[in-house]
């Protein structure tokens, strides 16, 4: 739950493996006005602000669109260029094929990053669902990704350890998707399929990687919590020059719950890149 907050609205959460309602602000920051994009996978709506390479692409969480990422944005943009936007059945966006599986998303991030003239190669931040999209993009397409930055990201292989630990609510129940709207009911179905995609891609490249892990989580309960720690853990390991920041303070949310430390994270990878691309 979010404190200190005007406005507030409720709507459901890809918590970690449970979705719960939670009260959210009107945030002061706005994106940069939305843009229309036509590629060969569909329609799309984007903001993109910024200069500079390596780009910071966001890939939102489930029941997401790019407004999610408006607590960081715009500081971003003082750095590089920045691009948000929204998946299929979120916002304007309106894709052609029904798969909604990490795969199919990928594909359909990259047609609109060349149809948007954002050039490789890319920091991709990824949130939640978003980052196995995240994770998928850099195991497949290497070359086109100088580093990656997982915001409390669902590991490929979480739901399974969980049910083996006889954790709490493993996933969220499907019908909370209904209340979600866009296209998580969709992203929901395929989620089992993204994982498998994830777990046989190829490796995870060497590229500079940050895992921003928040641990304010008080209704998953201690053997979710303790699994979910170590298994963040264990994403910061995929490569060699991986980091792992930890939140106490902050729940699944982190970019709303302390923005300046996932912007600093981003920074820090885009900073480490830089130094690899010279």
């Amino acid at each position: 739950m979010q404190h200190g907050k005007a406005a507030a609205l409720i709507r459901c959460r890809w918590q970690v493996g449970v979705a719960l309602a939670a009260v959210l602000a009107a945030a002061c920051a706005t994106l940069p006005a939305q843009k229309p994009a036509v590629t060969a996978f569909g329609s799309f709506t984007y903001s993109l602000a910024g200069s500079g390479s390596p780009a910071v692409v966001f890939e939102s969480g489930l029941g997401d669109g790019r407004e999610a990422w408006r607590p960081v944005f715009n500081a971003l943009s003082k750095t590089t260029a920045v691009f948000a936007y929204d998946r299929g059945g979120y916002g304007g966006s309106k894709a052609l094929s029904d798969d909604r599986s990490g795969e199919q998303v990928v594909a359909e991030l990259r047609g609109l990053l060349r149809a948007a003239g954002v050039a490789p190669p890319y920091v991709l931040v990824g949130h939640s669902l978003g980052g196995l999209y995240v994770e998928l993009f850099a195991r497949e397409h290497a070359d086109e990704v100088a580093g990656v930055v997982l915001v409390d990201s669902r590991p490929a292989d979480f739901s399974g350890r969980c049910k083996a630990a006889k954790a709490m609510v493993c996933k969220p129940p499907g019908w909370l998707m209904l209340f979600v709207g866009g296209g998580s009911m969709a992203e929901y179905k395929a989620a089992p399929r993204t994982m498998r995609q994830v777990l046989q891609a190829p490796a995870f490249p060497p590229v500079p990687l940050t895992v921003v892990t928040g641990t304010d989580k008080p209704f998953e309960g201690p053997t979710f919590n303790r699994l979910w720690l170590e298994t963040q853990a264990e994403l910061s390991r995929l490569s060699p020059d991986g980091r792992h920041v930890v939140c106490d303070h902050c729940g699944h949310y982190v970019h709303e719950d302390d923005p300046k430390l996932v912007v600093d994270a981003i920074r820090d990878v885009v900073n480490r890149s830089r130094s690899t691309m010279q």
